[in-house]
């Protein structure tokens, strides 16, 4: 996968990071994406998701993971995405940045090639919304993955193993 999103950045040049995506597979897109250092509302919500602070404990733990060892998986990182780019309308390149920044395996290629992917400016124009609340329910099923990363949400787990 990272050889075809370094052929594509090759491919695209300095348009990989444009806000519209690469000139690869030309879309109509209309999304309405916001920067959060230009409005109030947007800078919080950025803040949240940042800090793993959103309330989605998937996301949350993907973020608390990532800030800590470097690392996360693809599943957590398609979750954080989608969250970003779906529901908050935060710009996709300011979570591109935000990875750049934080993971210790970090390619630029393929980290900003992934981004755009998913936010569907890639060169794949798929609209790609995950439901976080199912993805955690399937790949996560008993809250392992959470836990280890949220840990004051055991609680709440060994509760629901009581009931």
């Amino acid at each position: 996968m990272r050889d075809f999103f370094l052929y594509n950045s090759f491919a695209s040049g300095s348009k990989l990071f444009c806000r519209d995506g690469m000139p690869v597979a030309k879309k109509n897109n209309k999304i309405e994406w916001y920067n959060p250092g230009k409005n109030q509302d947007k800078l919080k919500q950025w803040t949240q998701w940042v800090e793993g602070q959103t309330g989605l404990p998937l996301v949350d733990a993907g973020q608390t993971e990532m800030m800590k060892t470097g690392y996360c998986s693809n599943r957590a990182r398609q979750n954080m995405a989608s969250v970003l780019t779906k529901d908050l309308l935060i710009d996709w390149r300011a979570g591109a940045e935000w990875f750049q920044f934080c993971l210790d395996d970090h390619c630029v290629s393929a980290n900003w090639g992934n981004w755009a992917y998913f936010s569907g400016v890639g060169s794949d124009p798929k609209s790609r919304h995950f439901r976080t609340v199912s993805q955690a329910m399937r790949y996560d099923p008993d809250g392992q993955y959470v836990t280890k990363w949220l840990p004051k949400l055991q609680k709440l787990c060994d509760g629901e193993k009581d009931a």
